[in-house]
This record gives C-alpha cells, sequence and structure tokens, in this order.
C-alpha cells in the first residue's frame, strides 16, 4: 500500500484518512461482513467527524452490502464524549494523544 499511495496515515489532510479509511476499514469491514451474513453493524461515527459523517442518518440501509447500520453517537458533540467518559472513569485510547484521529 505504501508504494502506491505513501504513507497516508502521516499526512493530516481529508483526502488522505478517507483513501486510509477505505483501504484499510471500509474494504476488510464489507468483506467481514458479507462473509459473516451480518445483517447490522453500530457503529461509533460522530457527525462533526467529517464532511460525510454530517450527511448520514441515525440508521442507514446499505444496500450493496446487504446491511443496516446504526450510528448511537452520531449527534454527539466533543463535549459529550469527553463528559461521557469523565462520568465513567473511562480513559481515551493511548493512540489519541499521539495525535491519532482515527483509531
Amino acid at each position: 500500500m505504501e508504494t502506491l499511495h505513501g504513507q497516508l496515515w502521516d499526512h493530516n489532510d481529508e483526502d488522505s484518512h478517507s483513501t486510509y479509511g477505505v483501504l484499510h476499514k471500509v474494504e476488510s469491514m464489507a468483506r467481514a461482513l458479507g462473509e459473516l451474513g451480518a445483517k447490522a453493524i453500530i457503529s461509533d461515527v460522530r457527525g462533526a467527524q467529517t464532511k460525510h459523517h454530517t450527511g448520514l442518518k441515525r440508521i442507514t440501509l446499505n444496500s450493496a452490502q446487504k446491511h443496516c447500520r446504526i450510528h448511537p453517537l452520531l449527534h454527539w458533540t466533543q463535549e459529550d464524549v469527553e463528559n461521557y467518559l469523565a462520568k465513567h472513569n473511562l480513559l481515551y485510547h493511548s493512540l489519541k494523544h499521539k495525535g491519532y484521529v482515527s483509531i
């Protein structure tokens, strides 16, 4: 992958982040869902994370992959996340502190 696209994880632009996500997350997730015959998936995306996420609905049907995607945190703000973590005495993933925007 690096030969074709470079070190996408080391770039801080939306196009690189999107390409990395498709190659490492979307493609492998689609394959796994198909192999498992999954009918639904719960996703932790929030609307404020990317332009694409702002257009999502809380429940969507992916007709190509034949499953529903449920987004229970879609309307959470960064403050909501921080309050939840504090209330339940939870920590951010250690990679978050190293600058990773997606884990």
